[in-house]
């Protein structure tokens, strides 16, 4: 969620990233609150938050989770290459994840993705802008082409809509949980099977 993760960092769009909108792709530097913002589930919704903080750049010798990164056009399905927060959420689609939690649509950190289609660790300590965007309840939004990321909601839900299942409810993947799903996904590349990954 775009609130803290397992590790104690947030999430983020870093500046640049284009983010589909009513009016087309717009890059996530220049969306404002109230814009609408096409999403996975939801179709058109508007934005109630934006903020802005700096990324969680590292050196190179810091964990996996301390480093921006890099995705290359194409290898989840983004038109563009794009840089991520190491635990910013993207939504990948996997015969696995179906398989074993009967969704196969699943979150992982963008941290959990490197060494799969080329996705590394980014080669810089440069710290750039980041957009937290938030809508009212949790979205998954496109960027940068195909590309599917999580976005959190600014509404609090009591119990009883919690039972009612009234909320978006998207399966997010401890590391090794989404290292074991990516795994997988690497096998299917090498035995040229259709698993489809989105970023």
């Amino acid at each position: 969620m775009f609130a803290a993760s397992s590790e104690g960092k947030t999430e983020g769009l870093c500046e640049g990233t284009l983010v589909l909108t009513k009016f087309g792709w717009r890059a996530v530097e220049t969306l404002q609150a109230d814009d609408e913002v096409m999403t996975f589930d939801h179709g058109y919704r508007p934005l109630r938050r934006i903020a802005r903080s700096l990324s969680l750049a590292g050196s190179a010798d810091c964990p996996d989770h301390g480093q921006l990164v890099a995705v290359p056009a194409q290898a989840l399905g983004n038109r563009d290459a794009i840089v991520l927060q190491p635990n910013q959420y993207v939504m990948i689609e996997s015969d696995m994840a179906e398989d074993a939690f009967g969704d196969p649509f699943v979150l992982v950190p963008a941290h959990a993705l490197t060494g799969y289609r080329g996705i590394a660790r980014a080669d810089t300590a440069q710290r750039l802008s980041v957009y937290t965007l938030q809508f009212a309840d949790d979205e998954v939004i496109y960027v940068n082409g195909a590309g599917l990321v999580h976005c959190g909601g600014t509404s609090t839900a009591g119990l009883e809509q919690l039972i009612g299942g009234n909320l978006p409810s998207y399966i997010s993947l401890p590391v090794e949980a989404a290292r074991a799903v990516i795994d997988a996904l690497k096998e299917g590349d090498e035995t040229g099977q259709e698993d489809d990954a989105a970023l």
